[in-house]
C-alpha cells in the first residue's frame, strides 16, 4: 500500500485497484478461462516432471552406474539459466503448447531427480533386510518400507516443483503463447 501511494496506482496498484481489476475480469468471464488454461499447462509439466523425475531419481539413487550416466545431464540442467530452455524450445519447436510444456518440464526435471536421488540414498538398508527376513513381497516393501522414508522428499519436491512450474509456465506464456495468465 505504501509503494502504491508513493508510485501511484498506474505503476503499482494497491489492494483496492487489484481487487477491482479481479472483479472486472471475473464479470467479463476472462479470468477463470485464462487461469484454467495456465493450470492445464502447469499440471501437465508438473506430472511429467514428477513421473520421469521420480523414476530417474530412484534409479540414480539405487545404481551408481546409472547415476554416472545422468550426473552430467543433471548438472547441466541445474546450471543453465531457466529462461534458456523456453527460448530454445520456441525456436526449435515453434510457438506452441508442446514447446511451452516441454521446456518447463526440462527446467524442473533436474531438481526432481536430485531431490529424489538424495531421498533414496537415505533409505535405511536394515529395514529392507528385515523385510526380506519376514518374507515380504516387493510391493509391500515399497509401500511399507520405502515410501514412508521417501515421502518427505517427494512431497517437498512436489511443492517446490509445482510452484516452479507455475512461474515458468506464466513466463513461457508471456514470451510466446496467445492465452493464459502470462499472456494476459
Amino acid at each position: 500500500m505504501v509503494l502504491s501511494a508513493w508510485l501511484g496506482p498506474k505503476l503499482m496498484p494497491g489492494p483496492g485497484e487489484t481487487w477491482a481489476f479481479v472483479q472486472r475480469e471475473l464479470e467479463r468471464g476472462v479470468l477463470l478461462v485464462q487461469v484454467g488454461i495456465t493450470l492445464q499447462r502447469v499440471l501437465l509439466a508438473f506430472a511429467l516432471a514428477m513421473g520421469v523425475g521420480l523414476a530417474l531419481g530412484f534409479a540414480s539413487g539405487r545404481s551408481q552406474r546409472f547415476e554416472g550416466l545422468l550426473e552430467g545431464w543433471v548438472a547441466l540442467g541445474l546450471a543453465i539459466p531457466r529462461i534458456l530452455p523456453i527460448v530454445v524450445a520456441y525456436v526449435l519447436l515453434g510457438l506452441n503448447e508442446l514447446a511451452a510444456v516441454l521446456s518447463v518440464f526440462l527446467i524442473v526435471l533436474p531438481t526432481v531427480v536430485v531431490q529424489v536421488r538424495e531421498g533414496v540414498r537415505t533409505l535405511d538398508p536394515r529395514l529392507f533386510q528385515m523385510s526380506r527376513v519376514f518374507g515380504k513381497g516387493a510391493l509391500e516393501v515399497l509401500y511399507f518400507v520405502a515410501w514412508p522414508q521417501l515421502a518427505p522428499f517427494v512431497w517437498g519436491t512436489a511443492r517446490a516443483t509445482l510452484s516452479l512450474c507455475w512461474k515458468m509456465i506464466v513466463f513461457a506464456e508471456l514470451l510466446g503463447r496467445t492465452s493464459g495468465v502470462g499472456y494476459q
